[in-house]
């Protein structure tokens, strides 16, 4: 990875664990680069966390489903749940395996992007006008990533979840046959209330 990308913060739709003394939180990762992380908790902390505190972070790999990273931080802000993480002393490894993380988020991304234009291309062969269109993180709970595609049509309303593994195949497949049927599906119902 160069190193433009290196100092980039990529968002990052997932989850992960953040540890301090010995309780572990639930959290969700807006983005990370290969300094730090902003995290949001999904359970505010018993124990107040303060600048300066050191924790660790642990976030699944992107090279397997069951193994996490794990990375020691000091914590630069925390308010509100919201938790800004500086990394430290990382190792070569840890830094490859970070790389790794940014590099799949990226065609995560990517993905997203490809299938919101195609939802706007088969809509408009469906004569659907979309009022609006967009990808967000959906429940996102440890272990599962269901990510949501949101539709709207003519004060009508419905959405696709896709899994992460979905998305990232719809994107190398260029348009797989699940994820086209899921999205043939939504717009057909928001076809069918309109001539309601």
């Amino acid at each position: 990875m160069n190193e433009n990308r290196r100092n980039q913060r990529v968002n990052l739709l997932g989850s992960g664990w953040l540890s301090h003394n010995v309780t572990k939180y639930s959290c969700r990762l807006v983005n990370i680069s290969n300094r730090g992380a902003l995290i949001i908790l999904n359970n505010p902390p018993r124990d107040p966390l303060y600048s300066g505190n050191t924790c660790s972070l642990e976030i699944l790999r992107a090279d397997t489903n069951n193994l996490y990273l794990t990375i020691d931080a000091s914590i630069v802000r925390f308010d509100s749940g919201v938790a800004a993480l500086d990394f430290v002393g990382l190792s070569g490894e840890q830094l490859a395996l970070l790389d790794n993380l940014m590099q799949k988020e990226f065609i995560f991304i990517d993905g997203g992007q490809t299938l919101i234009e195609f939802v706007q291309e088969v809509a408009a062969e469906k004569g659907i006008c979309l009022e609006s269109l967009c990808f967000d993180t959906g429940d996102t709970c440890q272990d599962v990533e269901l990510h949501s595609l949101r539709l709207s049509a003519e004060g009508r309303f419905t959405e696709v979840h896709l899994h992460r593994d979905e998305i990232e195949a719809f994107r190398a497949l260029k348009k797989n046959r699940l994820t086209k049927t899921k999205i043939f599906n939504a717009l057909e119902l928001l076809a069918e209330r309109g001539e309601s």
